[in-house]
């Protein structure tokens, strides 16, 4: 999770706490009880800061990536927003 996070830019914490509020949960965990996050969870995260960049609260941020009718509009305009910022 720790490259993870280095890799999105925010802090370890942070990725804890989506977790915790379910937001992005990693999709397994390791023999030795780390998080272990897959291409889709790391996917998730990605749309997640995307939205949280555009000024999103987590709960309207949940509520977007939530709709099905949202994601399908936004998507494109979310990766151009992502690598914008790069």
């Amino acid at each position: 999770m720790g490259r993870v996070a280095e890799l999105a830019g925010v802090s370890v914490r942070t990725l804890h706490h989506y977790d915790a509020i379910g937001l992005v949960q990693s999709s397994a965990r390791t023999a030795a009880g780390y998080r272990a996050s897959s291409a889709g969870d790391v996917e998730r995260l990605r749309e997640v800061l995307a939205y949280r960049r555009l000024g999103f609260g987590l709960r309207e941020v949940t509520e977007l990536i939530g709709d099905p009718s949202t994601d399908a509009v936004a998507q494109p305009r979310l990766g151009q927003v992502g690598r914008a910022q790069q």
